[in-house]
């Protein structure tokens, strides 16, 4: 048997790896800002929240301890949504974080899409190399 059927075959099946790879990683990439858009709102209904809290402690000329045990909890809602709370003390580094953190999930959601690509171009690289060699 010749070996141009498989040569053809380990092309075509590279090529539709690396299509693939790439297609999907396009596709997780382009998903992840509207994912890290519900981030920024739930963190903008936490603020209201918080904001409001604040002004009914005020209104009602309540003491510290019930201002700090708010603080306390809101802190704890941030966290557990994986959100920075912003602070007097954090506004410096948020945006920077917020980014790094972006840029992570992108690499993440990406890097099994990307190393079909690769195998995709592995393959097509040897069954070009095998078909100079006929």
């Amino acid at each position: 048997m010749t070996p141009q059927p498989w040569i053809a075959a380990l092309t075509v099946l590279g090529f539709i790896l690396t299509a693939g790879g790439l297609i999907a990683a396009y596709l997780s990439a382009k998903r992840q800002p509207g994912l890290e858009e519900k981030r920024i709102e739930k963190s903008q209904e936490l603020s209201k929240a918080y904001m409001a809290e604040i002004a009914e402690l005020t209104r009602q000329q309540s003491d510290g301890a019930v201002g700090y045990m708010i603080n306390v909890r809101y802190h704890a809602l941030y966290a557990e949504n994986q959100l920075i709370r912003p602070t007097i003390e954090s506004i410096e580094y948020l945006a920077a974080e917020d980014s790094k953190r972006l840029i992570e999930m992108i690499l993440v959601s990406t890097r099994g899409n990307l190393i079909w690509a690769g195998v995709g171009l592995m393959l097509s690289s040897a069954a070009s190399l095998w078909s100079v060699f006929i």
